[in-house]
């Protein structure tokens, strides 16, 4: 039996009309469910605080205290400007502050929301999003605050090169993300991956240009240390605009990006392997 005309029509529109792609049916059911998602931010943020009385402040309360410290501190030992270093300082705080958050917190995002994941059919990504947002959250007030600071101590702000700051928080959010995915991935599959993830990212620190001038590892030839380490670049990508008014290397916006881009590579493929059986392991 020949088919019709109108269903030999139907057939081939059927067939040359263009598939999407798996990544964007993924990212549609995400778009989908973005008032659950900014539900569960909220109620993270109001739980985190509904039982204190300073509420955000004590967000604000250690970076500031640390900044303080250490401006004493450096300012002795180093003779390093308060008004120079003050900025540099809370900036490096702020941006650390997110990736430990992200690193840490996103560890437990999977298996804290055990209860949502069985019941409610919505992509993974959901939950390490909602991590993510709330750290990001935290993040740009302290940003805000180093912004405010930096005003304070100089009197003015380098507006000219502030747009290039969108491109880094950009970034850095790519990466805060892409982290707290593979974190809480590989914590559902390794319980100690939180206490290990602890122990290298106080390392970390220390190779990371927060709490000291890149200039201070250059005059002691460990400047290599800064070129190996991502995080580094991606802490100079933030902080030049804001803090020099200069705009950052492009050998530290390339690397980057880079990272970046890598991280994203690996959360979605890791992501892809165990969305279907990864509630099996809650």
């Amino acid at each position: 039996m020949q088919p019709s005309r109108t269903q030999a029509s139907t057939m081939s529109t059927s067939q040359l009309a263009p598939r999407s792609l798996p990544i964007f049916d993924y990212l549609a059911a995400l778009w989908e469910r973005r008032f659950f998602c900014m539900s569960l931010v909220r109620h993270d943020l109001r739980s985190r605080y509904s039982r204190t009385s300073l509420g955000l402040v004590w967000s604000m309360l250690q970076p500031i205290a640390m900044t303080a410290v250490l401006c004493t501190v450096f300012s002795q030992l180093f003779q390093i400007e308060v008004r120079d270093y003050g900025p540099y300082l809370l900036v490096g705080l702020a941006f650390w502050g997110f990736i430990t958050t992200c690193c840490l917190s996103g560890c437990t995002s999977l298996t804290q929301a055990e209860t949502y994941i069985r019941q409610y059919p919505a992509p993974m990504l959901l939950y390490t999003l909602r991590t993510t947002l709330v750290a990001s959250y935290h993040f740009m007030v302290m940003l805000g605050l180093s912004i405010g600071l930096c005003c304070l101590l100089r009197g003015s702000l380098p507006f000219a090169m502030l747009p290039l700051v969108v491109p880094a928080l950009l970034t850095l959010f790519l990466v805060g993300l892409s982290l707290c995915t593979i974190c809480a991935i590989a914590n559902t599959y390794f319980p100690d991956m939180q206490h290990l993830l602890d122990v290298g990212l106080q390392i970390t620190f220390y190779l990371t240009p927060i709490i000291y001038p890149v200039s201070m590892m250059e005059d002691r030839g460990l400047g290599w240390l800064m070129e190996i380490n991502p995080f580094a670049s991606l802490v100079i990508f933030l902080r030049n605009p804001i803090v020099d008014g200069t705009a950052p290397p492009m050998a530290a916006v390339l690397i980057a990006l880079g990272f970046a881009a890598v991280l994203a590579v690996v959360a979605s493929y890791a992501l892809s392997r165990v969305q279907k059986t990864l509630v099996m392991r809650l």
